[in-house]
């Protein structure tokens, strides 16, 4: 299972995304071909950081997926795209993936566990096409639902992830929209990374 890991993400980002210990991210995931769908969601958040966690099912080197980081989803084959990429922000090590490599079907433990070996503690991942989060063992795992086939949730949805260092840890604001732009509350909510980081074997 191959690793890529990735810059520090303040380069190439627009200064006020990464001032002051803030970050933000729009993390989507399973569009299944969809690219009109793709192109709004992008268009709403303009200079948010994209995220995509797999099954583009796409050309990824055209607009909108072009201007995205993606990861390869299992009907991604073909298209070039590395199984997982790791971020870097503020000192924090974010992982994002697609899943299917960690049977995310079934539960979480082995998603968890690669993330602790990893150092990160912010885990973006899809497949399931079910949108939820949890902190598990200190570390948040985010599955932003899919723009196309949803399962478990009557609307596609995709979510905008906002952190915020301070002294209390990361604060973590998760806000879940549909396609239409509409936030939903039930999905949304706050939480709060205290403690110290995982010390996993990752290195650049």
């Amino acid at each position: 299972m191959t690793v890529r890991f990735e810059g520090a993400l303040p380069e190439g980002l627009p200064a006020a995304l990464t001032n002051r210990g803030r970050m933000e991210f729009l993390v989507m995931s399973d569009s299944h071909g969809l690219v009109e769908a793709v192109e709004a969601v992008v268009q709403r958040h303009p200079g948010v950081r994209g995220i995509h966690c797999g099954d583009v099912v796409a050309p990824v080197d055209r607009p909108p997926f072009a201007e995205l980081l993606i990861v390869a989803g299992n009907q991604d084959r073909g298209a070039g795209l590395p199984a997982h990429r790791l971020l870097r922000w503020e000192g924090e090590a974010i992982l994002v993936t697609h899943g299917h490599r960690f049977d995310v079907q079934a539960d979480l433990l082995r998603l968890r566990l690669f993330a602790e070996a990893q150092g990160a503690r912010i885990v973006f991942y899809g497949h399931t096409h079910v949108p939820g989060w949890t902190v598990d063992g200190g570390v948040l795992l985010l599955n932003p639902g899919s723009l196309a086939r949803p399962r478990g949730y009557p609307h596609p949805t995709y979510a905008v992830v906002r952190l915020h260092r301070s002294e209390a840890g990361v604060e973590v604001e998760i806000s879940y929209y549909d396609l239409a732009g509409r936030k939903q509350e039930g999905l949304s909510g706050r939480t709060v990374l205290s403690g110290t980081r995982p010390t996993g074997g990752a290195s650049h």
